[in-house]
C-alpha cells in the first residue's frame, strides 16, 4: 500500500493514474473541502484509490492514513501557498509530521517531491522551504529518494499560469529581472513515470535526482515562445524588480487571479535547470517538449 499526498493536485493526479496503471495499491490523504469541486473524491474511488480526508498538519490524521502502508509519496503543495496553510506549513512542518509518523509506522520507502532550484539561501520562500523539507527527509532512517522536477507542463502549466497576467499588460510584455535565468520544463507525465519507476529501483535510494525536460530556455526565450503562440505583436521589455513592485496592485486587480508579489517575482527570476545526468541513468521517459503541448495549453485559456 502506497500513501500519496497531494493526489488532487496537478502532479498528484498524474501520479495516481500512473500508479494504478502499474497496479499499485494507493491510499490518498487529502484535505478535502474545496478540493472536491471537481468531484475528485468520487474520481479517486472510481480508480480504486482509498481516500482519507484530513489535515496534513494533524499527526493523528497522518498516523491513521499510514496504517498498513509500506511506502509514502509526498507530492503535496504547489507554487502558491493555500489559504489555510503557509509555505512553511506545507513544505516544512507537514513534511516533519509525515516523516515522524512514517517512522513510527515502520514505513520503509519515502519519495519526496521537491523542486528544482530548492536552495537554503534562495530569495524565494518557496524554494527555501522546499530545501528545508529535503533536509528533514534526509535525516530519517527509511529508504528515501528526493525528486526535484523543474516546471511541469501537460494539460496545463503552472509557470504559464504565473506569467499570463504579464502577457495581458497593454503595449508591452514585462519580463521581471534580466530574463537570463534558465528553465528546463518537463512533461508532468514524465515526472509521474519517474515517481513510479523509483519505488522499487534500489539505485535511487538516498539520491536527490533533478528531473528536467530536453530543452533549456532563458526566461526571455520562454516568454517569446508564448508571445509567438499568442500572436502578440507587442515587444518584451525587461523590468527591474523594484519597478515591477510599484505596478503589482493595478495589474493584479485587472488581470490576475494569482497573488502578484515579491515572492512570485523572486521565484520567476530563479534558475530551474540542471546539469545532472542521474535522471537519464535511472529513468526512461518520453522526453516530450513544451512545444508539443503549448498550443493546447494556451487554447484552454480561451475556453
Amino acid at each position: 500500500m502506497i500513501l500519496l499526498t497531494g493526489s488532487t493536485g496537478f502532479l498528484g493526479s498524474y501520479i495516481v493514474e500512473t500508479l494504478r496503471l502499474a497496479q499499485h495499491e494507493v491510499r490518498a490523504l487529502t484535505t478535502g473541502g474545496g478540493d472536491w469541486r471537481s468531484n475528485a473524491l468520487s474520481g479517486l474511488k472510481q480508480m480504486g484509490v482509498e481516500a482519507v480526508v484530513g489535515n496534513l498538519l494533524n499527526p493523528r490524521v497522518v498516523a491513521a492514513a499510514l496504517d498498513g502502508c509500506d511506502a509514502v509519496i509526498n507530492a503535496a503543495g504547489g507554487l502558491a501557498a493555500g489559504r489555510d496553510m503557509s509555505a512553511q506549513d506545507i513544505h516544512v512542518e507537514a513534511v516533519r509530521i509525515l516523516c515522524e509518523q512514517a517512522i513510527d509506522k515502520g514505513v520503509q520507502r519515502f519519495i519526496q517531491i521537491s523542486c528544482l532550484g530548492a536552495n537554503e539561501h534562495s530569495d524565494s520562500e518557496y524554494l527555501r522551504c522546499k530545501w528545508q523539507g529535503e533536509q528533514i527527509v534526509k535525516r530519517q532512517e527509511f529508504f528515501w529518494t528526493i525528486l526535484r522536477p523543474s516546471y511541469m507542463f501537460g494539460a496545463e502549466c503552472e509557470l504559464i499560469n504565473c506569467v499570463m497576467p504579464f502577457m495581458r499588460v497593454p503595449f508591452v510584455i514585462p519580463v521581471i529581472g534580466s530574463g537570463l535565468n534558465r528553465l528546463q520544463p518537463i512533461c508532468v507525465e514524465d515526472v509521474a513515470s519517474c515517481v513510479e519507476q523509483s519505488i522499487f529501483k534500489q539505485e535511487t535510494v538516498h539520491q536527490t535526482i533533478d528531473l528536467t525536460g530536453p530543452k533549456t530556455y532563458t526566461f526571455t526565450e520562454f516568454i517569446e515562445l508564448l508571445r509567438q503562440e499568442l500572436h502578440l505583436v507587442k515587444p518584451t521589455v525587461p523590468v527591474p524588480l523594484n519597478t515591477a513592485l510599484k505596478y503589482v496592485k493595478p495589474v493584479e486587480r485587472m488581470y490576475s487571479r494569482l497573488p502578484l508579489n515579491i515572492e512570485l517575482f523572486q521565484l520567476l527570476m530563479s534558475d530551474s535547470q540542471s546539469r545532472s545526468t542521474l535522471m537519464k541513468v535511472f529513468f526512461q521517459v518520453s522526453g516530450a517538449t513544451l512545444e508539443e503541448y503549448i498550443s493546447s495549453i494556451l487554447n484552454s485559456y480561451n475556453q
